[in-house]
């Protein structure tokens, strides 16, 4: 999986600079008519690997768990 480089700008509150990301969606899903992936399914296997409730930014997901999450959500993500 790529990963994405920050990069620094201007800070969109004020003085000073901010680190961003550019962002890509593969698709947008509308939760009153869509699948979303419950959050059961972050709790098992290798998923479960990884803290999802965090409130920190800069938290790197591990290799094996980008992995796992990229199958999950693509079977998803077709419809099966």
């Amino acid at each position: 999986m790529d990963r994405p480089a920050w990069y620094e700008g201007p800070n969109w509150r004020g003085p000073g600079y901010c680190h961003y990301v550019d962002l890509v969606y593969d698709i947008l899903l509308d939760p009153a008519r869509d699948a979303l992936l419950p959050r059961e399914a972050l709790r098992s296997g290798r998923l479960a690997r990884m803290h999802w409730d965090t409130q920190s930014s800069g938290v790197r997901i591990p290799d094996e768990v980008v992995a796992q999450l990229e199958r999950t959500w693509g079977s998803l993500s077709r419809g099966g």
